[in-house]
């Protein structure tokens, strides 16, 4: 097992890559089997021709069968280029691997390479960009449809899983010690705690005494 897949983040990371490539690959089969009833209903004009199926994607079968492609401790290493997720984070610079709510916090250097809140600057993006192992992008492909807004299929992990995973990562940690409430003052007038003081202020001065003969 890598030690990178050991670290903490790495779960964080898994995880982003899961829902993103899972959401594409849904998307993916959607629009073929929209495009497939296009055709049959075409009736003797220009057809649509149904895009024919990735040898490489037939055997996955369904977004359960895309585990192995995502996450290297799911089974014997295979072909790393499988393994998004973990070539993807092994990839990465250890201070990026490391990142937390305290790194963060007390770095100055971390939160300019690595904001919190997207986008990343152009530097780190194209540093990133560098680091993505050409074979992980080749995988990536078969999931992500690359378009001319993307350019490329490295654009979804520097411009939507880096910065997501950054932020899940940086995160306050839940406070658990709640500070208790401060204590009440005493009323001025009967000394009691259990009533605001500003209770009395709406009662006439006059009807003070009656106030706390009753109690």
């Amino acid at each position: 097992m890598s030690r990178s897949t050991d670290e903490p983040n790495y779960n964080i990371f898994r995880d982003i890559v899961s829902e993103f490539i899972i959401a594409q690959f849904t998307m993916r089969q959607v629009k073929k089997k929209a495009t497939k009833r296009a055709s049959r209903k075409s009736n003797g004009s220009v057809s649509i021709e149904a895009p024919r199926e990735d040898k490489s994607t037939e055997d996955v079968g369904g977004p359960e069968g895309l585990t192995e492609f995502i996450d290297v401790r799911t089974q014997p290493l295979r072909k790393a280029r499988q393994y998004i997720a973990t070539e993807i984070f092994q990839s990465l610079p250890s201070a990026l691997r490391s990142i937390s709510y305290a790194t963060y916090r007390d770095s100055d250097a971390v939160q300019e390479t690595y904001p919190s809140s997207p986008p990343l600057p152009f530097p780190t993006i194209d540093a990133l960009k560098s680091c993505i192992p050409p074979d992980v992008a080749e995988t990536l492909s078969l999931y992500v449809s690359v378009t001319s807004e993307l350019g490329d299929v490295t654009v979804p992990i520097v411009h939507d899983m880096i910065p997501n995973y950054i932020s899940q990562a940086t995160s306050a940690p839940p406070s658990h010690n709640t500070a208790p409430p401060p204590p009440r003052s005493p009323c001025e007038i009967c000394e009691r705690t259990q009533l605001p003081l500003t209770y009395h202020h709406l009662i006439p001065r006059g009807a003070h005494a009656k106030v706390v003969k009753c109690g």
